[in-house]
């Protein structure tokens, strides 16, 4: 007899453990590890899935339940992917299951259903004392091409409240059986020609689960949250919705349409082509890609300094050898750029993966890599778990950037993935960047990593001059949020047939409502931040929960009228310079803008091809892009991000500032940013002008130090949530009190853990609930994991607590 040890779904993280199952005679030798079953699970069996682990001639636990079949003809996740998914699991505080299922495209999941099953007339009772409500849906069963169909899809046909009361009666009568069953998640139907618009949710990704929703609504946006994006169609097809869902929920900024990208074209770039500074690089990096255990490393390369190239140049000696090669970057935007360098150079044997994608399209991609038709995957976040078989160099292209980070569960990071991938194949794992992680290049400076740096640009082009305006003394445009001597540069780079960037990090027309008479901010009912008012649908947004409503005349709070708008967007930027430069070309890259196109990169081509002068722009513009023609980058409000209560803040200023900075003079000529401040003498602003990323990590890492913040410690964020503040409080009050019994106990004692809070999270309230989070500085690893479940364990077992959610998430 054998049995198969299985990750179960629908387990919470502190109770998670592998079932064993009995495998029936004619499954033997059929099912293995990186297969999909189904299992019985409750009182009632109903079905759920549960991915294979290991196969075995003993159950290690003593009792198994029968599986109840098999659904997959063979593995769809490899021995190394499983292995994998167990590994992060323990890292990031989810479940196995959950963290296997995150690493498979939508239309490859499977979801248990309940199909009802019209009985043969001799099997049934006679028909004479059926109810109306009884006879509708036997009629609509009797319908249906194979007399079963599922319990939802029924229900929705029928249109009847009490439906579900109904089936059980005609059960009971004998007329219908029910029976659980498993379907694909999405069908994976491929319409080549097909041009709908590919739609993603446009809220803040980790809170989405809290803001309320119509059943219909939370029924499409299921179909999304499973694999990060689907056509209009796929959604309705999928949640058996109707198309005035999806439109409704795009109205109301809840979705987003992205592209569908198409690689970009690239001069093809040969070994051969690499400057002195680079080959040197190459060289070094394929001496360690030769070792049996390459350390990972770490290349700090200036902006511009041409690490595209030696990225096509080290792909080029993999593939001779056989091996494969994985290149992530952090955002859809940068995958058309890289994913046309490579096409270029290796040609169809390339696949992009990205949520910009139809499921469709992502199931195909992943079928062609795991069989090994396409050997280079280019892709975002989700991208580490291509199932690429013996992989020879894995690259994270902007190692620093925080997108790496999942923001819904499972919260795992790219670069823990790649760096056990790496190390399971033999691989090379290189992580680049002109303003490394501070974390990282730590990690090099100690010999973790292998450090090397490129510290000219390619060409010998010289790094951009920038300078700062002092917004408190400079003299100013008609337009408050321009400096003349950014009016002046701008016209003069537009005058001179060059283009020009303009980075203001923060979407909308104004990001300010306030009434005058009461000094009351508008803020959103269900979050515990201001309104932002965007000018073209004339309504206030708020940008974490998506709730919307018209902009008032009066004041909602005390009726008055007069409501003043501040504080500046990218729209009103767009509009100020239309007025004061109407010659030029202006366009506008935010999320507002690329959901209203449809397609970014059409923005982007237009700009590529110079029919747009100035691009302004949030964060999205800043990093990886490449554009020749730039020679002046200007940054608005520089210091908006300096004072947030983040330790990251100031890492994240000097890398998006010395970023975007590197977006000028690519390409031959002087570049010049300038840089618009309230704190013109800010010592991080002023190594992010000059570029000087070592200054900058020598002055952070000693406040690091000093403080205790990584790299000197890991942090574990601990979080409750619930609709009533007071339970809130006693939740997160019950979670430091047992954290501390435990710390005191035999099994914990040796674990040093500072603990910050209880305090209400960053932003107290988000999607109608109350946030409060416990910081704790430690060291994580098998004994603090096991501390945190049985904390996890003791929080749900407490009846206390059932309307309120606790998780965990690791820096």
């Amino acid at each position: 007899m054998q049995f198969a040890a299985a990750a179960l779904q629908g387990t919470l993280f502190a109770y998670d453990r592998v079932c064993d199952y009995i495998l029936p005679p004619h499954l033997e030798g059929k099912v293995q590890p990186g297969c999909r079953i189904s299992v019985p699970y409750g009182k009632k069996e109903a079905r759920r899935i549960a991915f294979v682990l290991s196969v075995s001639n003993s159950c290690p636990q003593g009792n198994a339940a029968s599986l109840l079949s098999l659904e997959d003809g063979e593995p769809v996740l490899s021995a190394e992917q499983t292995a994998l998914g167990q590994y992060l699991a323990e890292t990031c505080f989810c479940t196995v299951y959950d963290m296997l299922d995150a690493m498979l495209p939508a239309a490859m999941k499977l979801k248990p259903q309940i199909v009802w099953q019209i009985l043969p007339p001799e099997d049934a009772a006679p028909e004479t004392f059926l109810l109306p409500e009884e006879r509708v849906i036997l009629e609509a069963l009797r319908r249906t091409r194979s007399g079963f169909a599922e319990e939802a899809v029924l229900l929705k046909r029928v249109n009847r409240p009490n439906g579900q009361a109904v089936l059980g009666m005609l059960e009971e009568k004998g007329f219908v059986c029910r029976q659980n069953a498993v379907r694909p998640a999405a069908k994976g139907r491929e319409r080549e020609a097909q041009e709908e618009a590919v739609l993603h949710i446009a809220l803040s990704a980790d809170r989405l689960e809290d803001t309320v929703f119509t059943p219909k609504q939370q029924a499409a946006l299921e179909v999304i949250r499973s694999d990060g994006a689907a056509t209009a169609q796929e959604i309705c097809t999928l949640a058996g919705v109707s198309m005035a869902i999806v439109k409704s929920l795009l109205q109301k900024g809840i979705l987003e349409a992205v592209p569908r990208c198409v690689p970009a074209k690239a001069v093809t770039m040969e070994a051969e082509s690499l400057s002195p500074a680079q080959l040197a690089v190459y060289t070094a990096i394929l001496e360690k890609m030769r070792e049996a255990r390459p350390k990972p490393v770490l290349l700090y390369g200036v902006t511009g300094s041409g690490k595209t190239r030696i990225y096509t140049a080290l792909a080029a000696e993999v593939l001779k050898a056989g091996k494969s090669v994985l290149i992530l970057v952090p955002e859809i935007i940068l995958t058309p750029q890289t994913a046309g360098a490579f096409t270029d150079r290796f040609g169809a044997g390339t696949e992009v993966f990205h949520s910009g994608l139809s499921m469709a399209k992502r199931r195909d991609a992943w079928e062609r890599v795991r069989c090994g038709e396409s050997k280079v995957v280019v892709g975002t976040r989700s991208a580490v778990f291509a199932p690429l078989q013996d992989i020879g160099l894995i690259v994270m292209d902007e190692e620093h950037d925080p997108s790496y980070k999942s923001g819904n569960p499972p919260r795992y990071h790219a670069r823990d993935a790649a760096r056990f991938r790496a190390a399971k194949h033999g691989a090379l794992l290189l992580m680049a960047s002109a303003t490394p992680s501070v974390e990282s290049y730590a990690k090099a400076e100690k010999g973790i990593y292998t450090l090397l740096s490129l510290t000219e640009r390619y060409g010998g082009i010289p790094l951009p001059q920038a300078e700062t305006v002092d917004m408190l003394a400079a003299p100013l445009s008609s337009a408050p949020m321009f400096s003349v001597r950014l009016l002046e540069a701008l016209q003069e780079t537009v005058q001179s047939g060059k283009q020009a960037m303009l980075l203001l990090n923060r979407r909308g027309y104004r990001t300010f409502v306030q009434c005058p008479s009461c000094r009351e901010a508008l803020t959103c009912p269900r979050c515990s931040i201001s309104l932002t008012y965007h000018l073209a649908e004339n309504r206030l947004r708020c940008h974490l929960c998506g709730y919307s409503r018209d902009m008032d005349r009066e004041c909602p709070l005390c009726g008055k009228p007069g409501l003043r708008l501040s504080g500046a967007g990218t729209q009103s930027a767009e509009e100020e310079l239309r007025r004061l430069l109407p010659a030029a070309r202006i366009g506008r890259l935010d999320a507002d803008a690329a959901g209203k196109s449809g397609c970014r990169e059409e923005l982007l081509a237009a700009f590529r091809k110079r029919d747009i002068d100035i691009l302004i722009g949030t964060q999205m513009i800043a990093k990886g892009l490449d554009f020749p023609a730039v020679a002046l980058v200007g940054v608005l409000n520089a210091d908006q991000s300096l004072f947030h209560d983040d330790f990251r803040s100031g890492e994240r200023m000097f890398s998006l500032l010395a970023q975007v900075a590197g977006r000028a003079g690519r390409a031959g000529e002087q570049g010049y940013a300038i840089i618009q401040t309230n704190n013109p003498y800010n010592e991080i602003l002023r190594m992010a002008a000059r570029q000087d990323y070592p200054a900058f990590f020598q002055t952070e890492i000693e406040i690091r130090k000093l403080l205790t913040y990584p790299p000197y410690c890991s942090l574990c964020t601990l979080s409750v949530c619930s609709n009533d503040d007071s339970k809130a409080d006693g939740a997160i009050r019950f979670l430091l009190l047992k954290l501390k019994e435990l710390l005191k106990t035999e099994s914990y004692a040796a674990q040093k853990v500072m603990i910050l809070g209880p305090a209400p999270a960053s932003i107290p309230k988000q999607g109608g609930k109350f946030y409060k989070q416990l910081v704790l500085k430690c060291r994580t690893g098998k004994v603090f994991t096991a501390m945190l479940r049985e904390l996890l364990a003791a929080f749900y077992a407490n009846a206390a607590f059932r309307q309120v959610t606790a998780f965990a998430d690791i820096e």
